[in-house]
């Protein structure tokens, strides 16, 4: 005859569980954060990187640029 013995786990009280909740919310709470943080950062970075060189370009051939001048011929 094969004896089948199970251990009794205790179980956690429902406060108990309910703090292993929170502190898992709050975990997931903070690394989300983090993750949105760093996405949001890294993307401005790279925009006002991207942003500045073009206005620079613009500026500076704004800047270079010689006026035409048109002559016109009267007969």
């Amino acid at each position: 005859m094969i004896m089948k013995f199970r251990m009794k786990i205790p179980q956690l009280s429902p406060i108990i569980k309910h703090l292993g909740q929170k502190g898992q919310s709050l975990i997931e709470f903070v690394l989300l954060l983090a993750v949105i943080s760093a996405i949001s950062y890294g993307f401005v970075g790279l925009v006002n990187t991207n942003l500045v060189q073009n206005w620079e370009k613009l500026i500076n051939l704004v800047i270079t640029d010689e006026p035409n001048v048109i002559k016109y011929k009267i007969d």
